[in-house]
């Protein structure tokens, strides 16, 4: 039998797929500046998950606490599809330039 907490926990390995996506998205929409929106976009995660942890401790809620290493690793992912999308870009037009 599966215990109750188990029923609401959400398939984060899917999350974090979505968040490398996102940050893919956001890189491709701002051209030469991939780097600077994917990493302000994580910033604002990282500021939004840092509230709702101070708020939730605060309160005497813990239970939040088992999503930070996954939150983090959205973070991360965000960047990270920042980065695929700069590195094909700075590829792209280093074969562009040598042709």
């Amino acid at each position: 039998m599966t215990s109750q907490n188990d029923c609401i926990q959400p398939p984060r390995m899917a999350n974090w797929l979505a968040s490398l996506l996102i940050g893919c998205v956001v890189a491709l929409a701002a051209k030469r500046r991939e780097m600077v929106a994917t990493v302000m976009l994580a910033a604002i995660l990282c500021a939004m998950t840092g509230v709702v942890v101070v708020l939730s401790a605060a309160k005497g809620h813990t239970s939040i606490l088992w999503m930070l290493p996954w939150n983090v690793a959205d973070w991360f992912a965000i960047m990270m599809g920042g980065t695929i999308v700069r590195k094909h870009r700075t590829a792209a037009t280093r074969l562009r330039s040598a042709t």
